[in-house]
C-alpha cells in the first residue's frame, strides 16, 4: 500500500520533546525504518542493477575498441614476422595494434534493448515504492499495537484500584462487624490476580515496542515511547459512500505493484521484438591500425664491406677451351633496423565491412522467440493474478471496515450496559446484598467489555483509513 495512506495520519499526532526521552511520532517510525529496513536497501540494489543494465543497453551503441601487443621469442628455424622468411637462428618480436568496430544494423535490437532497459527500470522503482508501503503498513500496524497495549495497561492499573479500594472498604465493614472475614481472603486473591493480569499487560506492551522496533531494525535494548494521539473516530454510517468498482478501479491507477506488472508486461514484449531481430541481417564496421618489430631485421640502406670471400670456382667454356674462374664476393654487414624505425615503416591500416544473414543456427532463434512469447504470457497472468488479488483485497477490507464499525457499536453499548451493572454491583456488595463473587464477575465482565472497546476503536479507525486510501481520497480526522 502506498506510505501516503499512513502520511496524514501524521495529523493524529503531537510530537512532544520532553526534558527526557525524545518520543517517536509515526512519521518519525516510519522514515527511520525507511532508512534502516534490509528489505529497502535490497529493492535499492535491484533498482541499481536495472540501472546498470540499462547503462550496458546504451553503450551497446558505441563500437567497441581494443589494444593488444603481443611479444615471442623462438629459436631454431622460424618465420621472421617482418619479412615472412625462415630463418635458423633466435627471433624476438614484438607488436602492436589497435581493432576497433561497431554494428551498422543489428535488427533494432540494440534500441530494442534500450526501451526494455528504461521499463525494467520502471518496474524496479514501482517495486521498491511498494515495499515502502508494506513496510509502512507494518510500521503504523504495530504502532497501532503499542496504542492498544498501552490501554490494556490503563485498564488493567484501574481494575486493581478499585481492587485495592474495594479491599479497604470491606476491611472496614468486617471490622465494624458488618461483613464476615471471609470476604477479604476473595478479595485479596481478586488483588492477586489483578496483578498477574497487571503483569501480563505490561508484557503484552513490551513484546508491541519489540515488534515495532523489529520493523525499524532498531536495537531491541534501545529506550523507546512513542507519541499518543487523540484519536478522532471516522463518522458513523459513512461506510455507504464506499463502493466496491470505485474502489477497485481507484486502486488500480494507485497500487505500485499494479503499475510494477504492467511495465514488465511491455518490456517482455519488447524482448519479444529483440529476439526477432537475430533474424535479420546484421552490417558492421571493422578498422585496425597495427605495427611489428623484429630482432633479425636489418637496414639495408646502413651496411658495411668488411672484407671478401671466394665464392665458387666457375668453370668456363670459351671456343672449346676451358678456364677457371676465381670471384671474389664482398663481405657485407648490415645494420639492425631500429626499434622506433621499424615501427614507424610496419605501420599499417585497414578498414572493412561485414555483412551477415543468418540461415540456419539448429533453431535456437525460433526457440529463443518462442521462450520471449511465453516470458510475455507469463507476465499478464501474473498482472492478473496480481489485479484478482487487489479485487479481493478491497472486497475483504471493505468487508472489514464494516464488520469493525459493527463489532465498534455493539462494544460501545456492551460497555455502557457493563457499567451500569458493574455501578450496580458496587452499591449491593457495599449493602451486603450480593458476595465477593458476584462483584467480581460484574467487574470482570465490565473490564472485558472495555478492553474489547480499546481493540474495535482501533481496528475500526485502521480499517477506515484503508478504504480512504483505496478511493484516493485525502485522509482528514475532522
Amino acid at each position: 500500500m502506498r506510505l501516503k495512506l499512513f502520511l496524514p495520519l501524521l495529523a493524529m499526532f503531537w510530537i512532544t520533546i520532553g526534558f527526557g526521552q525524545e518520543e517517536w511520532d509515526l512519521e518519525r517510525c516510519i522514515r527511520y525504518a525507511n532508512e534502516n529496513s534490509i528489505t529497502l536497501k535490497q529493492a535499492d540494489i535491484n533498482t541499481e542493477n536495472a540501472k546498470l543494465t540499462q547503462t550496458q543497453n546504451k553503450m551497446a551503441q558505441l563500437p567497441n575498441l581494443d589494444f593488444q601487443s603481443n611479444y615471442s621469442f623462438s629459436f631454431g628455424r622460424s618465420i621472421d614476422p617482418t619479412t615472412n622468411e625462415f630463418r635458423s637462428q633466435n627471433l624476438q618480436s614484438q607488436s602492436y595494434s589497435i581493432q576497433g568496430g561497431a554494428f551498422l544494423y543489428r535488427g533494432l535490437t540494440i534500441r530494442n534493448g534500450i526501451k526494455a532497459g528504461a521499463l525494467d527500470i520502471e518496474a524496479a522503482e514501482a517495486d521498491k515504492e511498494a515495499a515502502v508501503n508494506d513496510l509502512g503498513l507494518n510500521v503504523a500496524a504495530a504502532y497501532l499495537g503499542v496504542l492498544q497495549a498501552q490501554d490494556q495497561i490503563a485498564i488493567a492499573e484501574n481494575r486493581k484500584k478499585q481492587t485495592e479500594d474495594q479491599l479497604d472498604r470491606t476491611n472496614k465493614l468486617i471490622e465494624a462487624g458488618t461483613l464476615p472475614e471471609a470476604n477479604r481472603y476473595d478479595l485479596e486473591a481478586q488483588l492477586a490476580s489483578d496483578d498477574q493480569t497487571l503483569t501480563a499487560a505490561n508484557n503484552g506492551l513490551i513484546l508491541a515496542y519489540l515488534s515495532l522496533k523489529q520493523l525499524l531494525n532498531l536495537d531491541p535494548a534501545a529506550e523507546m515511547s512513542i507519541v499518543r494521539p487523540d484519536i478522532l473516530l471516522p463518522v458513523e454510517g459513512n461506510l455507504d459512500d464506499y463502493v466496491m468498482q470505485e474502489l477497485f478501479s481507484t486502486a488500480l491507477t494507485t497500487q505500485p505493484m499494479i503499475y510494477a506488472n504492467e511495465k514488465r508486461i511491455e518490456s517482455a514484449e519488447i524482448g519479444v521484438k529483440i529476439t526477432k531481430g537475430a533474424l535479420h541481417p546484421s552490417l558492421s564496421v571493422f578498422g585496425d591500425i597495427g605495427t611489428r618489430y623484429s630482432s633479425i631485421s636489418r637496414d639495408f640502406e646502413n651496411f658495411n664491406v668488411t672484407g671478401e670471400f671466394d665464392r665458387t670456382d666457375l668453370i668456363v667454356e670459351a671456343g672449346g677451351q676451358q678456364g677457371i674462374l676465381t670471384v671474389l664476393d664482398p663481405v657485407v654487414e648490415f645494420g639492425k633496423r631500429p626499434y622506433f624505425k621499424q615501427l614507424n615503416d610496419n605501420f599499417n591500416q585497414g578498414i572493412s565491412l561485414g555483412l551477415a544473414f543468418p540461415i540456419y543456427n539448429r533453431h535456437t532463434n525460433r526457440v529463443a522467440i518462442q521462450k520471449a512469447q511465453l516470458q510475455v504470457l507469463s507476465a499478464q497472468y501474473s498482472d492478473e493474478l496480481a489485479r484478482t488479488q487487489l479485487k479481493a483485497d478491497i472486497q475483504r477490507a471493505l468487508t472489514d471496515a464494516k464488520a469493525a464499525y459493527d463489532q465498534l457499536e455493539a462494544s460501545e453499548k456492551t460497555v455502557t450496559a457493563r457499567q451500569k451493572s458493574f455501578e450496580n454491583a458496587e452499591k449491593r456488595y457495599s449493602l451486603g446484598a450480593i458476595n465477593t463473587f458476584e462483584y467480581n464477575l460484574a467487574k470482570d465482565n465490565f473490564d472485558v467489555a472495555r478492553s474489547n472497546e480499546v481493540f474495535a476503536k482501533y481496528d475500526y479507525v485502521f480499517k477506515m483509513k484503508v478504504l480512504d486510501f483505496y478511493l484516493g481520497r485525502p485522509i482528514k480526522l475532522d
